[in-house]
């Protein structure tokens, strides 16, 4: 079933992606007041990773991804057997947003 169209939303942002998120007055502050101004470029290096585009999608795939066994919203079993012992294991295949 085709869910029914009524109207297109034009009053939504774009999507918050590529920007630091450590860019923050606050942070800075905090981090000068606690003498952790050596932390200033991994810092803002995480804050990048955190912000992109990339981290988006796969935050938007571990958060949609869907399977049907159910009980298990975002990694599927795939049976596969062992060389060693030859017995039949689950191995899960989760979204890449799991990874």
């Amino acid at each position: 079933m085709r869910p029914h169209v009524t109207h297109e939303v034009l009053n939504q942002p774009p999507p918050l992606t590529d920007y630091d998120v450590a860019d923050d007055s606050a942070v800075w502050a905090a981090l000068a007041r606690e003498g952790a101004d050596w932390a200033a470029g991994e810092l803002h290096e995480l804050g990048r990773l955190a912000g992109s585009s990339e981290t988006a999608t796969l935050a938007r795939l571990a958060s949609t991804h869907r399977t049907s066994r159910p009980g298990s919203a975002r990694c599927s079993p795939r049976p596969s057997t062992s060389r060693v012992s030859r017995r039949q294991t689950e191995r899960r295949a989760c979204s890449p947003g799991w990874r």
